[in-house]
């Protein structure tokens, strides 16, 4: 008997079509290899998904409009890279244009010429107009239209959990992911650079990996995740550190502070130079562990409440999974002027329309 398969079962075998879906395989010998592009090494890989994290009043924003001023004039980063000058889009729900990141920006010396604020996105068909919406598809890619529009090189989420509406459950990994991967994916094929900004939790130990806001799926979805800590010798200094770094080596972490400019006042990034603490070490320390409960849960809020009102439910669920007791979040609501209000078969929060005052701080 012959082991050989008979040629004309073999053509047969050909021909027939196969059933179901087929999969799409290419061998990795017929990809370009391709090094890590930097804009900012080893801080932003371009084309990657990036967080900065930190908790509340240590100068995350600030610090992106740092990030967004050099990138607009094309100046050194730290570790003295130029760039090409580039556009950058900002999605803000928290911070307004006018005053406080346009400040910051001439603060630091950034072409605002050169820096777009997303407003809002509108609905050709409708006509209606509505808040940014990561949880909605049809959003991200708007978001992609006026990426290639404008031509912008970087692209500043801040902060993340305000803009994922209350159609996600931001602590299920299943969830997040339909977010962070069409973001992934939108860094990629554009090329550009993605920062997306959270605050921390109070759980998940001393492991800097593991104490950002939500899910454990969007620390996965980062190349690199840094965070802002004050510094526990000077609280009036920042530490950098990476908590995260997938594409370079570890590095010594930097310490700035935010100054005000002369100019108009708005806080503004002044370097320091190096520290050995690393982003697990700043986090046993008490700077960061002394953060008061209430102010936790005000931030909490904020950023729970930003793109506007959520059932009550929903809101104490997701609370009680970042480590913020009931108590706690009642006292943040009222601290906060936030209303409760019945709708339908429950009770839906809303924050009030607070002013932004001219001697706030501007972290």
């Amino acid at each position: 008997m012959s082991d050989e398969l008979d040629p004309s079962l073999a053509n047969l075998a050909d021909a027939t079509p196969q059933v179901g879906n087929v999969a799409m395989t290419k061998s990795l010998s017929e990809y370009e290899s391709e090094d890590i592009q930097w804009l900012w090494n080893p801080y932003l890989p371009k084309g990657k998904l990036v967080i900065i994290e930190g908790h509340p009043s240590v100068g995350k924003s600030t610090f992106t409009c740092e990030i967004a001023s050099i990138a607009t004039t094309g100046t050194a980063y730290q570790c003295g890279t130029t760039n090409p000058p580039m556009n950058v889009l900002m999605v803000q729900v928290e911070d307004t244009p006018g005053d406080i990141i346009k400040p910051r920006i001439l603060a630091s010396g950034g072409d605002v010429t050169r820096v777009r604020f997303l407003e809002g996105i509108k609905n050709p068909l409708t006509l209606g107009e509505s808040t940014a919406d990561l949880s909605n598809q049809l959003h991200i890619e708007a978001i992609r239209n006026a990426i290639q529009e404008h031509q912008i090189g970087i692209v500043i989420i801040d902060p993340l959990m305000g803009l994922i509406g209350d159609k996600r459950d931001s602590h299920n990994d299943q969830s997040m992911r339909q977010i962070t991967t069409p973001l992934t994916k939108l860094a990629q094929e554009e090329q550009v650079t993605i920062i997306l900004v959270r605050h921390l939790t109070k759980g998940g130990g001393n492991q800097a990996i593991l104490r950002g806001g939500g899910s454990i799926a969007i620390v996965g979805s980062a190349r690199v995740v840094m965070l802002i800590a004050k510094d526990p010798q000077d609280e009036q200094k920042r530490v950098l550190a990476r908590a995260k770094n997938n594409l370079a080596p570890f590095k010594p972490s930097i310490v700035f502070q935010i100054v005000n400019a002369p100019t108009n006042k708005a806080g503004k990034i002044e370097w320091l130079g190096e520290s050995q603490l690393s982003a697990d070490e700043l986090l046993i320390t008490p700077n960061l562990e002394d953060k008061s409960a209430l102010d936790e849960a005000i931030e909490f809020l904020r950023e729970e409440l930003a793109l506007g009102g959520k059932a009550s439910k929903a809101v104490i669920d997701h609370a009680r999974d970042a480590g913020i007791s009931v108590k706690t979040l009642e006292r943040a609501r009222k601290s906060l002027g936030v209303k409760a209000k019945p709708d339908g078969a429950g009770w839906r929060m809303r924050l009030p329309q607070e002013p932004h005052y001219a001697d706030e701080p501007l972290q």
